[in-house]
Order: C-alpha cells, then sequence, then structure tokens
C-alpha cells in the first residue's frame, strides 16, 4: 500500500435520478478530481475497505468494528444490529436508520434492555460499545447472508431480507423484535412527540476474523468506527481525521464517511454542505501537500472507479477552476431508483 488512499464514499453519490446538484455547488469536486486518471476499484465502500487491507469478502465488519474496542475477538462470530423505522405501505416497508430517528442514549439504553429481557429465554445477549453499536457475538456461525445497512437505507426492504441456511430462524427474530418494539413505551413516548419510532431492527455485517494480515507501516486516519477496528486488526496506527495535514506520513489512508448518509438518502444539500466543509477542514488543501511532497494520490468515491493523481499531477486547486476539463457531472453518479 503505497502513497495516500484516501477513502471518501459518498463523494460521487450515487444520488436519485431526480437530483439537482449545482455546478457551482460541486465545483469543488470537479477541482479536485479533473486532473486525475480513473482506474477500476470496488463497487462499494465495504469492499474497497476490505481489497486495500487484504481483508476477507465479505467484509466481516461487525467483528471489525467490535475490535476496535474490545482487541482480538479472532474466532468469534459477530453480527450488528441497529434500530431503524420501517415505514409500512400496502405492499413493502421502507428503511430509515438512526439519522433519521435521531435516539437519544436514553431511548436506545431502554429498548436495549427490553430487547435483552425478551430475548435471554433463547440465549441471545445483544451488547453495546462504547459509541452505542449494537452487536451479538456467538461461538456459531450466523449463517445468513445479510445486507448493508446504508444501502437499503430509503428503500424497499423486501428486496433485502435475510436469505441463507438460518433464514427463517433470524427472521422470526427480527417479527418477535417489532412486536417487542412496537410496544415499547420509548415509542410511545416518540410517536406523541411526532417523532419516527424506532420499530425494527437491521442485521448486517456478520462474520468473523481469522487470518491476520499486517501493514504495520501504514498509518490510518478516519471518523469512521470500522476503519478504527481495522486498523487495529492489522496493526497501523490510527488518529481522528487530522486538523492539518502537514504532518501526514508517505504512506497513508484517509476515510471520512461524513458524505455517506447524506448520499444515501439523496439529500444533496447537505452533501453539498458536507462537501463544503470536508474541503475546508482537510480535503481542500491535499493537493498542494502531495504535490510539494511527491506523493502518489488515489481517491475511492466506492463506486466502481478510483481516481489516481501521479506524483506532480495535482494541480493548483484555484488554477483547476479555471483550467478545467469537464462538468463535475462528469463524476457524479445516479441511482434509478428502481427498488424505492
Amino acid at each position: 500500500m503505497q502513497g495516500w488512499q484516501v477513502i471518501i464514499p459518498g463523494l460521487c453519490g450515487p444520488f436519485p435520478k431526480d437530483s439537482m446538484i449545482s455546478e457551482q455547488a460541486s465545483s469543488p469536486l470537479l477541482a479536485l478530481l479533473s486532473s486525475s486518471q480513473s482506474i477500476p476499484a470496488a463497487n462499494n465502500f465495504y469492499e474497497q475497505v476490505a481489497t486495500l487491507f487484504d481483508l476477507p469478502q465479505p467484509l466481516p465488519v461487525a467483528a471489525l468494528t467490535l475490535s476496535a474496542e474490545h482487541g482480538d475477538i479472532t474466532g468469534k462470530h459477530c453480527i450488528q444490529l441497529a434500530p431503524v423505522h420501517l415505514h409500512a405501505d400496502m405492499d413493502h416497508a421502507i428503511l430509515y436508520d438512526e439519522f433519521a430517528l435521531d435516539l437519544s442514549t436514553q431511548e436506545k439504553q431502554q429498548l436495549l434492555t427490553e430487547l435483552n429481557a425478551h430475548f435471554a429465554q433463547d440465549d441471545i445477549a445483544i451488547i453495546s460499545d462504547a459509541r452505542g453499536g449494537w452487536f451479538i457475538v456467538s461461538d456459531e456461525t450466523f449463517l445468513i447472508e445479510t445486507s448493508v445497512l446504508h444501502e437499503v437505507i430509503g428503500r424497499n426492504i423486501n428486496f433485502h431480507l435475510p436469505t441463507g441456511e438460518n433464514a427463517i430462524y433470524w427472521k422470526r427474530f427480527l417479527n418477535e423484535a417489532q412486536m417487542l418494539m412496537h410496544q415499547s413505551p420509548v415509542n410511545a413516548v416518540r410517536e406523541q412527540n411526532g417523532q419516527l419510532a424506532a420499530n425494527s431492527l437491521w442485521l448486517w455485517g456478520q462474520g468473523s476474523l481469522s487470518n491476520r494480515t499486517a501493514h504495520p507501516d501504514t498509518t490510518v486516519y478516519t471518523n469512521d468506527d470500522l476503519l478504527r477496528g481495522v486498523a487495529q486488526y492489522t496493526n497501523c496506527d490510527c488518529h481522528d481525521l487530522p486538523a492539518s495535514n502537514t504532518a501526514l506520513q508517505q504512506q497513508v489512508v484517509i476515510c471520512d464517511t461524513r458524505l455517506l448518509s447524506a448520499a444515501s438518502y439523496g439529500d444533496v444539500e447537505r452533501w453539498q454542505d458536507g462537501l463544503q466543509t470536508m474541503m475546508q477542514q482537510w480535503l481542500g488543501d491535499l493537493p498542494q501537500l502531495a504535490r510539494r511532497r511527491g506523493v502518489e494520490v488515489t481517491i475511492y468515491p466506492c463506486h466502481g472507479c478510483a481516481y489516481r493523481l501521479p506524483v506532480g499531477g495535482w494541480r493548483n486547486a484555484v488554477t483547476s477552476l479555471f483550467a478545467r476539463r469537464g462538468s463535475a457531472q462528469d463524476y457524479i453518479r445516479y441511482d434509478d431508483q428502481a427498488e424505492r
């Protein structure tokens, strides 16, 4: 892993086809990518992380995320649970995640207590990490296939329910959880206050950790719990996103996931605000710094291609706004919304 690998899921969408993204609002994206060479890359965030760090696919997201706090959990099988809101219609149900719910710490803790009291009879215990993520840890494999949470936001979940050998068991688990959460005092209060009810769970990210691949010469900068776990598992130094890029080493992975939720919801205004903030905080001066350092930079929007800028290939961000090629629309991806 050489140079600076910059992972920004949601940087280029995908957005709904009818999204209105102005050239002015997306001009920072053009300034960033117009000098680049497009190369094949992974189709989504989790495949890209697995590829860069030589990890198995599908990526055991739950186990890696949990390992950031609990250390080595090699051999344990983990799955992640997220409280969600399902908006039911005649023949489908649309999913909204914790961003839309905005649950308080107290609400999540009460729901967790109620769920654990109910499922104790089945020897199922849901644990919480320090940041409020929910997990089930088992000595046995879950034997199901699931869909990544952010890829089902705003979609009909009928296309994305668990499949596999134990799918019937886990669908029954979800049905019981829905009935319990529907009756929860937490949701009674939320509905009285005009808030969305946390009326279901989403299972995803199952897997276990086995063969460890070390990248001791790589430093990770991130705001993401998964990448913190990946860094811990692969023996990388890990830090929060840099307030300044001047201290970056020669072999670095920077992962900023702040655009992912906005892209998942098709929230163009929030995406534009997030991109502007990111450019001001650390991304905007990265081109000039890379050029001075003689470092090759690869940017991964996690949509099937990446953008590589060879050593000395960055143009000044201001200059590129006036000498740009094409349009920001050349880099933005759109979703046909067929399953929404």
